[in-house]
């Protein structure tokens, strides 16, 4: 992850990551030396952070914690703050996203840094309402058993909102294939309206970048990757 890499040799530790799952984008920084915290509300991939970070030697400088990023209260600020991966999207109404940003402002040195990415709403509405994709197959390398996941996405054009299915197939030594599911709504964003979020937060933007590159965002950009900060003052 050279972006969130770059960002973090920039200002330095410690880092808030929010959402940070099972510690995929912690790594990394990690891997850098410095002390990263992460904040998510399922205690489940919290575990699963801590067993991998623990098996490779990281658990030492990782703070994990269980909370609700729309009343976080760490008795702690950072100089840089990652949303990443379309992880801001969990956030449902523009009431939950503003408490959210509040909170994360709230926990940010003056000038801090916040990483916003998320993908570029603006280019929505143009593909198939429904979709089924197949995202990977192949052979579990424990078992040797047949796997695939299978995507499903339905998309509210109203509600700026993705319905994401998502299923997991393994064929078992007995031909049997058995299916487990998972759920997923996600809000997308356009340029204006984060930008009015990230305002209404308190918060200043410092850039925006449309790919991992930071290339300038424009109308063709996949990415929407925003850098806001917290203004002095504030």
């Amino acid at each position: 992850m050279p972006l969130y890499v770059g960002f973090a040799q920039r200002t330095g530790g410690p880092i808030l990551e929010l959402a940070c799952g099972t510690g995929r984008l912690m790594r990394p920084l990690l891997e850098l030396g410095e002390r990263v915290v992460g904040i998510d509300s399922s205690g489940e991939m919290l575990a699963i952070a801590r067993r991998s970070l623990d098996a490779d030697g990281l658990l030492a400088t990782a703070a994990l914690h269980e909370a609700d990023v729309r009343t976080l209260a760490l008795d702690e600020r950072f100089p840089l703050a990652i949303f990443g991966l379309d992880s801001f999207g969990l956030l449902g109404t523009p009431a939950d996203q503003v408490a959210a940003l509040v909170r994360i402002r709230e926990h940010l040195v003056p000038g801090g840094l916040l990483i916003l990415d998320i993908a570029n709403g603006n280019r929505r509405g143009g593909e198939a309402p429904d979709e089924l994709q197949l995202q990977y197959a192949g052979r579990d390398l424990a078992t040797g058993h047949a796997r695939s996941k299978w995507t499903a996405r339905s998309t509210d054009l109203a509600e700026q909102l993705d319905h994401f299915t998502y299923f997991y197939d393994e064929v078992g030594d007995d031909g049997v294939v058995r299916r487990s599911t998972a759920t997923l709504d996600l809000r997308y964003f356009g340029r204006f309206e984060l930008e009015l979020l990230l305002g209404q937060a308190g918060l200043g933007i410092d850039s925006l970048y449309g790919d991992y590159a930071l290339t300038p965002f424009g109308s063709e950009s996949d990415r929407l990757i925003a850098v806001a900060y917290r203004p002095a003052g504030k």
